[in-house]
């Protein structure tokens, strides 16, 4: 693909009305109907499969006066003639219920319940990635200066020098005329079409719940009254012809036109709240049809211009049957391979705060830090780990401070500093994994001290402290591969392995070693991680670079196996979950070793238990946490014995969590990674 601006997105795919229009207003059979209608029905699966911003909010299209009824009814016919499902006419009263903020003038609406709203970023990014992942070449800055035949292929002139192909799709928005001329016998002729728009501010975006149109008129649609699926109020656009094809400026003139139209089907629109005003271009086609240009307008040429609204609702059907023309002419197969999903995408946006009922705490998140279960669910999808779902919650390792209490809340005082429990934070344990950690707030029901919500003591950071869940679970690891001896005192004098060294594996080794444990070392493949573990004082070793089993005898000593000699280890802790952590135990184990699993790992292993039987071995099982263990935890953080904010290796702000989910998942680059919320301050 070949682009003249330094990225897609850049001309008039990103000024526009971002709606999905239902196609209830082109004419019946022309393509603007027909591709219009099949890409408003493709657009919402489009956007799961993409993941990009959609919303279906429903659109209406106003009858400011009453004699014009006809033409109300006659839009009505004409998008029932398009195949539009869910047209209806609504009158007088049930309108104004739908929408109270609408003029009084409004006698009649049509409403078409399939219109939608997206971010046409969002969407063009999308699309974008999505041809990347399946091999598309893009050049950027990379402007086309001619094209000419050459034989059977064509030679594509550019800024940066000459392209070949065998086929040339032609899809160059205003300049789409440009081209086609060079090549085809029957000139066209382009006009830029400039709309110009007003963006109000967030706290207006409830003004209108539904896209407000006019009833449309020779320029286009008219302007328009929206909100966004970013929450924010939309205006626009203006309809004026020019010649400048570059020329996105906006004028006094048309925003003034602009606000005063809108305010017809929307009065007392809040301008003092315009946060931006900005102009897009759209490509008329003059003469013809006034229908889209989509054909092989010359041999293995083909062309999608013209395209005004509904360009952005019709994109997903024309690049089809764009392709299918290709494919068919070209005798192009299907890729076998091609990759349909586009994943990992972390969208941060803003919602309304949660009301805080008579029992409820509001508290607000200082810091969160990225759990591996988050970066499995990120990268794989939440049948990895946490039920995450679209809109939903998500993330539970956190610090916060409360800033709201119910009336009768009496155990809580605003402004002090908490840990959201993650068991019982929503009142449900399945929802452990997704409190909210990744947003600045949130709602704990039936709040009660010491159980879903605990005091965390002043002398541990705020940056340490939204590390306390990753750390209850290595600590309740440790503590269930002690062998207790009276009340909260273990054994001593025994030895201990740790296998991966993320933010649990590190605070198991760190519990072993305040419970009692002797010798504790900590293997992992990542030789930058084992670095982190070595600057607070354990033994380490790569099993990957070094014989284990050799390196783990000169260290703990030996003891007698089953098969002969072992290294002295009493307790195999996993916090990796690699398979062949408990087979090696399993084999290397001392006779009365046992072993504590920790790390998530779902498949069925086999178990040789006539060995573990004459070995006297143990195998423990250890998910979640106590609370004792936020206790014990927190005593660890502030005795002052290790310096464990050093295993934090990177920072960032909410508005960076998908770098930092990323981040995380770098196990070679990067030990444990935190989320600064805004405006929470330092402790």
């Amino acid at each position: 693909m070949v682009e003249r601006n330094e990225d897609v997105c850049t001309g008039t795919s990103k000024a526009n009305s971002a709606i999905v229009h239902a196609g209830f207003d082109a004419e019946p059979g022309s393509r603007k109907a027909r591709f219009n209608v099949e890409g408003s029905r493709m657009m919402e699966a489009l956007s799961r499969q993409l993941d990009f911003p959609y919303r279906r909010c429903g659109a209406l299209v106003l009858c400011l006066d009453p004699a014009d009824r006809e033409k109300l009814q006659a839009l009505y016919q004409r998008g029932l003639a398009n195949g539009v499902e869910g047209l209806e006419i609504v009158e007088g009263e049930a309108l104004h219920r739908m929408e109270p903020a609408l003029s009084q003038q409004a006698v009649a609406a049509l409403y078409a319940p399939t219109s939608a709203i997206l971010c046409p970023f969002g969407l063009t990014i999308a699309l974008a990635e999505n041809a990347a992942a399946n091999g598309t070449e893009f050049r950027f800055d990379t402007q086309v200066q001619h094209i000419h035949r050459q034989g059977d292929h064509f030679v594509v002139d550019t800024s940066r020098g000459p392209l070949e192909s065998r086929a040339v799709v032609n899809a160059a928005g205003v300049w789409g005329d440009v081209l086609h001329n060079q090549l085809c016998a029957d000139p066209l002729r382009i006009t830029p079409r400039r709309g110009e728009y007003c963006l109000l501010d967030r706290k207006d975006g409830g003004l209108v719940s539904h896209t407000v149109f006019q009833l449309p008129g020779a320029m286009g649609k008219g302007v328009l009254v929206t909100p966004t699926v970013h929450g924010n109020l939309l205006l626009g656009p203006t309809a004026t012809d020019q010649q400048d094809r570059d020329d996105t400026a906006t004028t006094q003139t048309g925003l003034d036109h602009a606000i005063a139209t809108a305010g017809r089907s929307v009065p007392n629109l809040p301008m003092r709240d315009v946060i931006t005003s900005f102009a897009g271009l759209r490509a008329h086609l003059e003469g013809g049809s006034d229908d889209f240009y989509i054909r092989e307008s010359s041999e293995n040429f083909f062309e999608a211009i013209g395209i005004e609204s509904p360009g952005l609702s019709s994109a997903p059907a024309i690049g089809v049957y764009v392709a299918g023309l290709v494919a068919e002419k070209l005798g192009l197969a299907e890729k076998p391979d091609f990759i349909a999903q586009r994943r990992d995408i972390v969208h941060v946006r803003e919602l309304p705060l949660p009301e805080v009922g008579d029992h409820d705490v509001l508290v607000q998140n200082l810091y969160s830090s990225v759990c591996g279960t988050d970066v499995a669910v990120f990268f794989h999808g939440p049948n990895t780990g946490h039920k995450v779902t679209v809109g939903g919650e998500f993330g539970h390792e956190t610090v916060s401070r409360a800033v709201k209490v119910g009336k009768d809340v009496t155990d809580f005082t605003v402004g002090e500093r908490l840990y959201p429990y993650p068991r019982y934070a929503k009142g449900d344990t399945k929802r452990a994994g997704t409190i909210g950690g990744f947003s600045e707030y949130i709602l704990i029901p039936d709040a009660g001290r010491n159980h879903s919500l605990y005091a965390v003591d002043d002398r541990i950071s705020d940056r340490l402290a939204c590390l306390i869940e990753p750390f209850t679970v290595g600590c309740r690891a440790a503590r269930r591969g002690m062998i207790p001896c009276g009340q909260g005192q273990y054994t001593a004098g025994q030895n201990a392995v740790v296998f991966g060294s993320g933010t649990i594996g590190i605070a198991a080794a760190v519990a072993f070693k305040h419970f009692g444990m002797d010798r504790v070392m900590v293997c992992d493949r990542s030789d930058f991680r084992l670095k982190l573990v070595e600057k607070l004082g354990f033994a380490v070793c790569n099993p990957s670079a070094e014989d284990f089993g050799a390196k783990a005898a000169a260290y703990f000593g030996t003891a007698p196996s089953l098969s002969g000699s072992a290294a002295n280890i009493d307790c195999w802790l996993d916090a990796a979950g690699a398979e062949n952590i408990l087979e090696d135990f399993l084999r290397l184990g001392k006779i009365e070793s046992r072993f504590v699993s920790v790390a998530v790992n779902n498949k069925p292993r086999n178990i040789d238990l006539l060995h573990m039987t004459y070995a006297q071995q143990s195998i423990i099982g250890s998910g979640g946490y106590l609370p004792e263990d936020v206790r014990d935890v927190q005593e660890i953080m502030f005795c002052g014995r290790w310096e464990l904010e050093q295993i934090i290796t990177h920072e960032f702000p909410l508005s960076e969590l998908e770098q930092a989910i990323r981040t995380a998942g770098d196990v070679d680059h990067a030990g444990n990674v935190v989320i600064r919320m805004p405006d929470a301050g330092q402790h």
